[in-house]
Formats: C-alpha cells, structure tokens, sequence
C-alpha cells in the first residue's frame, strides 16, 4: 500500500513514516528493526540448547571468535573498528545490526579460557598497538598458525617466543578449529612486527607468563618429570602417545639435551609433573628447551559445601537472599523432607502500583509435613512501570524456590527422590512451571524471568509438579477450614506483601541479573523482559523522534524529555488507523491545509483560511482560526475538556488555570496565569517552554503527571495517572480535530443538493449580482426574467437558482450578439461585464471539480 492510499502526501519526511504512533508517527515497520528482533529472538530461543540447532549456532559463534582472533564476546566489541577481522556471515550481519542500534546481547560462558596465568590474547594486543590497515594481514598469518593466546606462541618458560612462530611458516597444531589461511611475504613482515611491538625486539615477553591453570589448547602436548629423563609426546585429539627418550653417548650443549623417540606407549613411565617446549631437529629428534609447573588437578572440583546455605552462598547476585530464613542447621532439613518426600513449596508475588508502580516483590515458603519445619524468603525488585507488575512477582517467587531446589539437587546428587510438591496462586507460573520445554513466543511478557525460571527447574535432578491454588482464601473461609496448600499460600502472600513495604521504605533492591541466566539482551541501558522488538522500537524511536521533532521546530531537544509520552503511547491505543494518521499528518504539517495546497502548482489554492480569511493558514492556525464558528467550536469541545477534568478529580486551582489558558488561545503565557501558585512553576513553565501547539497536539508535560497523580492519591481516586493522561491526551486531541472538521465542513461537506457551504453562497453572490443588472441591457423577450420574485428565488431550491443564472446568461449573450450586429447599440450597464466575468469563472472551478469527483469516483468504483 502506498502512502497516498493512506491519504498522506507521498512527499512526507521519512522519519515521520517509520516513526511509532508512541511519538505520532505513522507507525510504517522499519524492517531493520524487524530483522534484529526476530534475530535475537531466534537466537535467544536457541541458545543453549543441547539439541542440533543450539549444537550450529553455539559452533557458528565459536568460529566467528577464532576467526576474528578477539576475546570475550564479539558482539560486544565495535563493529565499525573491528569488522575487518571478520568474514561475511550470520554472526557478523547480527553484531552490525546490534552496533547500529547500540543494543547489548551478553551471553555467558563464552570466554575462551586462558592457559597459563597472565595469558593475552594476541589480536586484544595486536589491535592496540598497530595501525587498522595492517590488522587482516596479521589475522592471516594468525589463523595460519593457529593461535589464539600468546602463551601458545611462547615456551614453557613463559618468555621466549618459539622460532617456528615468529617466522610464521610452520603451522602448530591446534584443538581449536581454524579456517585455512596462506598468508604472503608481506603477511608474514607484518606478522613479525607484531610479535615485536607486543613482546619485545628481541621477541622475548618482557612480563613472564605464569603457571599454567587447565589445559593447553595445543594439540601435541609435551610433558617430563623432576628428573627430565624422558619426555612424552601425546596428541590430544587421537589419545596417542610417543616416548622419548635421552639418545646414548649424548651431553648438554648449548642447545640443551637431545631426546630421540623410543616407540609408542600407551600410558606414561612415570606421572608427569612438568610440562616441556622441545625443539624438533631435522633427524626426528628433539631438543628440551623449557619447563613449566604442572600445579593444577585437572578432576580439582569445587570445595563441596556441607549445608544448603554454603550451597547458596555460592551463587552469583547474592542480594536475591538478604530475607532468606532456612532454619538453625542452614537449611539441611529441607534435604532430608525431599528425601521423605514431604516438602510442600508455595511461592506468592505482590504489587501495588498506588504505593510504588516500579516494584514488585516475592515470597515463598517451604514446608516439611513430617518434622513440622519452614523456611520463607523474599526479595523486591525495581525496575519501571512498563515491568512491574504482580504477574513478574510470582514469577520471581518461581525463580527464588527453583533456586533452592537447584541447591538441594547439587547436595542430594543422584539419589532417588520423590516428586516435590509446589503451589502456586498464578495459572500462569504455575503453566510454565509444568511445561519447561515448551518455547516462548516472541512477545511473552517477563521472559527474563520465565526462561531463567524454567532452565533452572529442568536442571534439578528430582521431579518437580506444579499444581494452582486459589489465592486469599482466608478473606471467604475461617483458617482452619483451610487446607495446607491454602494456608501456606496466605503466609507466602503475606511475607511478599510485608517484604514489599519494607524494601519501599528502605530502598533495598535485588539486581535483574540473575544467577545462571546466560542470555541477556540490553537495549537502553536496560535488560529487555519481554519483547525485543518492541523494546527496540521503543528505544530507536526516542532517538529518533528527539531528532525529527528539532529538526521540524516542533520540539526542541532539551525540551522532549519533558513530555509524558506515555500517555500519548496509550490514547493512541484507542483510535483507529485513519485517525493515528491524521495525527501525523498534522503534528507534521503535511496536513492538507491551503498553505500545503498552494505548493502544488497543479492546484489553484490560495494560502488563505477558508473560515476568516487570513493568510498563511497553516497547522498552527486551526486552534487559533478567529472565525465566529470556529471560535463556538473551541470552547464548546474546551467546556468537555473541562468536564472530565472536573469529572475525574483535578485540583480546581489547576483546573482553572488549563481554563484560563484555553481560554486565552495562546495569547497568554502558563507561567503568567499561574503566578499565584507556587507549586505550580515547574508545570507552568514546562508549559511555556513546549508551547500551545505541543498541549493542544496531546503532548503534556510530565509535570502535569506528577500534581495530579499526587491528588489523585490524596483524594484516594481509583484513576491510575496512565489511564487518566490518555484520556485528557484524547480530549486535547479532540478540540484540535473538531477544529479540523468544522473547517473542513465549510469547504468540503456537501450538504443540501450535494453542494458544500461555500459553492451555496456562491451561488448566492452571482444571483445578488444578477440582479442588478439593468434591464434594458437585456432583449425585451428575456427582460422578464428581472421581473420574478426574488424572495422566493432566494428561498427557494438553489436548482432554480442555477438555471435562473443560466437564463440569465443566455440573455446577455443574446443581447451582446445584437450589440455586434448593430453597432450603433451599447451596454447601459457597466455592471454586466463583470457579472459575467464572474459567473463564467464559477462555471469553470465548478466543472473542475465536477470532473475531480467523477474521478475520485471511479477509483472507488474500481
């Protein structure tokens, strides 16, 4: 669909096209957007997973790692900078699409590890101290040799780089996968210019590597022991070892002791504890250069913990646990109730937006049926009101007690347990709880929380059912008549509730990053919860529309952050697609008012107001048109205006200081009416400083927001302040369009006859100038037609009058040709020249448009 099928001119500002109805754009899919929604979305719900496609995309950010050399995420890194490294592939597309619109993806665990302590990565080096031109030649030789970390170019002892590297001709092994790569001369002089701007001129690292802390990433790994009598070759990847061994007859020389293989062995003589860098020689032999600790346990585990609260201790983000009660023994008990199979789980969440719309809060509750024992914890979360909400508080009451369970799992092991029993008040929590496998659509609500949530839950090792319990029972039947599930349901319930006010009163807040939460999308300095592509329009949008409304003199910059948008966001809910678009087209000023009109030369338009005549009619001047109708109109849609701010409990000071202001049609300044009212200022010269256009075009200031919801409050109204904002942004909307519907009805609505308003008093005109044409400028035949009653004529169906005009130019034609015939007759009238004039000009716009509407008509009819 094209925009003129829309009813906008094709000619409208791009931006305006894209932009979201939030900030009265015509909402048109930015399909960059789109991509890099569904994208993440994709690869969000992929992530991770142990099944092929998880198993292609987690190899695809491997190689885009490897290939670019780069440590950490690569998406992180800057694109513009480090796209060079980088061939074409789904990865790069995806980290230049998250560049472009500054938004974070943060996945866990994707750090390659590091060998030996002190360990850099040689492109993290290469790219600080070299020139971008000569990064992909360095890269090369790189990915020819097959490395990654600096310790896999240098020896054992941690500062001598290996010959076979700084040529960069002979290829190490590595476990890594790389591409194949054949670097030129050039290549390899700029490989060795590297290796001495991050090392030394002598290519020895001037800071020594340290102990190695896990496995090297080598392929072929050589080891010895104390006494450095033989030295084991082993290929990490086919399990093969080979033994060498020291040759007869040999003695150290300044090339070290040589070593000559003695067959292959499948496992060591002795156990290694060193590990050896050898030089190869021509003959097959070996040379030992230098040795390195072997000081780490590759089956060193963790310390295990002895109780559930050492277990939990251990988790990251630990401000999800400061009201965490387990009991004296730190929680074992709980072991030994899933052990019986007599735990019982009940997790509850609370909001309340009247106290605090941006915070919710958690509780959960276990219970041992058999020892009698419980345990509660609860935490608050602040985020925004976008997020907040009850819903997102059950959930992280989910997230809590799968936690626990996950500690427990860790102490219980692989012990065959019964299913534990858990409750919940949400159908929801409670359907996501059962149905872990199960993938989120793109716009679910909390998914931050949910995915974290259900992957927890999947990794406990006993099973796990979910059943629904019906919430604040205790308000319709006695306690005791309540059953067990019920009635720790209320104590949950009343634990988040407490919670809640107290976190309000002390401002402690757990953080939104969660412990084992590995995928993390950060758009605006905030981790998204539910849809991506929403949070991304939201946040391009901002930006955008900051720039668009400056450019336009709309809105200038320091002046869009006063704005409420929010309820602009929600009225435009409301409306329907046509009227989003009139919006548009008028906070633009592509609306279609004579000052638009009279740009296109095809148009005889005239850049004067219909309604009073002035000139210049623009946007600005539909709310200030000083027509006697125009002006009714207004104060009759401002008395409505008024109606619901009286309605819906306003302070009446401020009441009628929004009077004085409409009434005053942006004559009068805010900060003038509103003098009087200290407490006022700010939102009378927020005001002011947006302008009348802003306010009567429904972009209020949030300071507005800020004194009513603060009266609302002390009038204990049930209005929410978003909901009361959309609806005086609609009602400001409203007394701007019917201005735009009251001018319109004088220039288009056809009313009787299928005339408008103004084609009727044209009409009119030529008859009163008909009239006073003189008769004997007529034949004598047609001089009766000044002879009927003109009273009826006027009254009468403006057909007649039409075909009187028309009789009546007949009449003077006839006339005329008599005039030319006889010249010695003339005109007595110097007035019918000019009626004439003027009426065959009516006939002309008339045809005119006669044709544009057969026209229009058609293309409906088609």
């Amino acid at each position: 669909m094209t925009l003129p099928h829309l009813g906008v001119n094709r000619y409208i500002t791009l931006g305006w096209r894209m932009l979201p109805h939030r900030y009265q754009g015509l909402g048109l899919p930015n399909f960059a957007l789109e991509k890099l929604g569904r994208s993440v979305s994709w690869l969000q719900r992929h992530w991770g997973v142990k099944e092929w496609i998880g198993v292609i995309i987690r190899a695809g950010f491997e190689r885009l790692q490897i290939e670019t050399g780069l440590s950490g995420n690569i998406l992180l890194w800057d694109y513009d900078r480090y796209e060079c490294l980088a061939t074409h592939t789904w990865f790069k597309i995806l980290w230049q699409y998250l560049s472009t619109f500054k938004v974070r993806l943060e996945i866990a665990g994707v750090d390659v590890p590091a060998t030996r302590e002190r360990d850099r990565v040689i492109m993290d080096e290469v790219t600080q101290v070299m020139d971008r031109s000569e990064w992909p030649a360095v890269n090369r030789v790189r990915k020819h040799l097959e490395l990654f970390f600096l310790s896999q170019a240098s020896h054992c002892d941690g500062v001598c780089l290996r010959e076979e590297i700084i040529s960069g001709r002979i290829a190490s092994q590595s476990l890594m996968e790389f591409p194949h790569e054949e670097p030129t001369a050039r290549d390899r002089r700029l490989w060795r210019k590297a290796l001495i701007l991050i090392t030394s001129p002598n290519f020895r690292i001037p800071i020594p590597l340290g102990k190695f802390v896990r496995q090297p990433h080598d392929r072929v790994v050589w080891k010895t022991d104390e006494q450095r009598q033989w030295l084991l070759r082993t290929d990490q990847q086919t399990k093969q070892s080979k033994l060498f061994v020291l040759a007869a007859n040999t003695r150290p020389t300044r090339q070290g002791v040589k070593y000559i293989a003695s067959g292959d062995v499948t496992v060591s003589p002795a156990n290694p504890t060193l590990y050896a860098s050898v030089q190869s020689h021509p003959d097959e032999s070996v040379t030992l250069h230098s040795v390195a600790p072997l000081e780490y346990d590759e089956n060193e585990d963790v310390a295990v913990a002895q109780t559930l609260k050492e277990v939990i201790g251990k988790y990251p983000n630990q401000s999800l646990w400061d009201h965490l009660d387990l009991g004296d023994d730190g929680g074992n008990w709980i072991l030994d109730a899933i052990r019986m199979g007599t735990l019982v789980g009940v997790h509850d969440g609370s909001y309340k937006d009247k106290l605090c719309a941006r915070t919710c809060s958690a509780g959960v509750v276990l219970f041992c049926t058999q020892q009698r024992r419980i345990a509660t914890a609860a935490c608050a979360e602040r985020t925004d009101p976008r997020t907040a909400s009850s819903y997102r508080g059950e959930l992280l009451g989910g997230l809590l007690m799968s936690l626990i369970l996950k500690a427990a799992s860790s102490l219980i092991g692989d012990e065959k347990c019964p299913p534990v029993r858990l409750a919940c008040d949400n159908i929801g929590a409670v359907g996501h709880g059962n149905n872990r496998g199960k993938s989120l659509k793109d716009a679910q609500v909390q998914a931050d929380v949910i995915r974290c949530f259900r992957a927890i839950l999947a990794d406990v090792s006993f099973d796990i059912t979910y059943e629904h319990v019906l919430g604040h029972q205790d308000d319709k039947v006695a306690w005791a008549a309540l059953t067990l599930v019920q009635q720790l349901n209320v104590v949950a319930d009343k634990v988040a509730q407490d919670y809640l006010v107290r976190a309000i009163h002390s401002g402690r807040f757990i953080s939104s990053y969660f412990p084992f939460e590995s995928f993390r999308v950060i758009v605006d300095g905030k981790k998204c919860t539910s849809s991506i592509t929403e949070a991304l329009y939201r946040s391009w949008g901002r930006e955008e529309a900051r720039a668009l409304l400056a450019e336009r003199h709309i809105v200038s910059k320091e002046h869009f952050d006063l704005i409420y948008w929010d309820a602009m966001e929600e009225a435009m809910k409301v409306y329907p697609q046509m009227f989003k678009v009139y919006i548009t087209k008028h906070v633009s000023h592509f609306q279609g008012t004579n000052r638009q009109l009279s740009r296109d030369r095809s148009q005889e338009v005239d850049n004067v107001c219909p309604c009073c005549g002035c000139k210049n009619e623009s946007t600005g001047h539909i709310t200030r048109c000083p027509d006697e109708g125009r002006t009714e109109m207004f104060y009759e849609s401002a008395d409505l205006l008024l109606d619901f701010l009286h309605e819906t409990q306003m302070d009446p000071r401020l009441i009628d200081c929004i009077a004085q202001y409409l009434e005053g049609r942006s004559e009068v300044k805010m900060t003038y009416i509103a003098r009087h009212h200290v407490h006022f200022d700010a939102f009378a010269k927020d005001i002011d400083s947006l302008g009348w256009d802003c306010f009567l075009e429904g972009r209020v200031p949030t300071s507005l927001m800020i004194l009513q919801e603060m009266y609302l409050q002390s009038t204990n109204s049930y209005w929410k302040i978003k909901t009361w904002a959309s609806h005086l942004v609609q009602h400001l909307l409203n007394i701007t369009h019917r201005q735009w519907l009251y001018r319109n009805a004088q220039i288009h609505l056809r009313k009787v006859e299928g005339l408008t308003a103004a084609e009727h008093e044209d009409v009119i005109e030529l008859v009163k100038d008909m009239v006073m044409v003189d008769p004997a400028d007529l034949l004598p035949r047609h001089r009766h037609l000044l002879e009927r009653d003109f009273r009826k004529l006027g009254e009468g169906a403006t057909v007649d009058r039409k075909l009187w005009l028309q009789q009546m130019r007949s009449a003077i034609s006839a006339a005329d040709s008599v005039i030319t015939e006889n010249s010695n007759r003339s005109r007595n009238s110097a007035i019918v020249g000019m009626v004439v004039a003027k009426y065959d000009s009516y006939r002309q716009l008339a045809g005119v448009a006669a044709t544009k509407r057969s026209n229009m008509a058609k293309r409906v009819r088609l």
